[in-house]
């Protein structure tokens, strides 16, 4: 009896852990989740809506970034609504504070993985129109744009926002 008993729990816990490990989202799993709601928030009109989509991606992507620091696309997917959250209601004091944070998160995932051609992109157009005063430059941006064509010939993105950039002449 004493046997059946122990070989009964014994069951018993190995399914609550699998059940545990199973109900248990990877960071992965979350970072993709968080840059789903980013491009979900992207695609709607509605500003309470959009906001919405874009809090609970911040959610999942710092749950993600808690999981596992050293995950590039969990940093990423917390680039990317914590700038579409600062994006909603245009330029302010508050989305001043909240750019160093989001630039930290883009460049913690550059340091994770530089060839993250999503970070790149994101990255050289925020140095091309961020003024200096804010840590934007052009020449850099550019470079970086130039890098992202070639390891991604399709990057439609970043061909256009490189046509769209000033001409820059160089003082000898």
């Amino acid at each position: 009896m004493r046997t059946l008993t122990a070989w009964l729990t014994g069951v018993a816990l190995a399914m609550l852990s699998a059940n545990a490990v199973a109900a248990q989202e990877s960071a992965a799993d979350l970072a993709a989740k968080a840059l789903r709601e980013c491009e979900a928030g992207r695609a709607l009109a509605d500003r309470d809506a959009r906001k919405a989509r874009f809090d609970e991606g911040q959610k999942l992507a710092e749950r993600a970034v808690a999981l596992d620091d050293t995950s590039a696309d969990a940093h990423f997917s917390l680039f990317c609504n914590i700038g579409e959250l600062m994006r909603i209601d245009g330029e302010s004091l508050r989305s001043v504070f909240a750019l160093r944070r989001m630039m930290a998160e883009l460049d913690r995932t550059l340091e994770l993985d530089p060839n993250h051609v999503d970070a790149m992109a994101s990255k050289g157009t925020l140095l091309i129109r961020l003024p200096r005063l804010l840590g934007g430059d052009a020449q850099k941006g550019e470079a970086m744009l130039r890098e992202v064509i070639r390891l991604d010939p399709s990057a439609f993105n970043s061909r256009l926002t490189l046509a769209r950039a000033p001409i820059r002449t160089s003082t000898g």
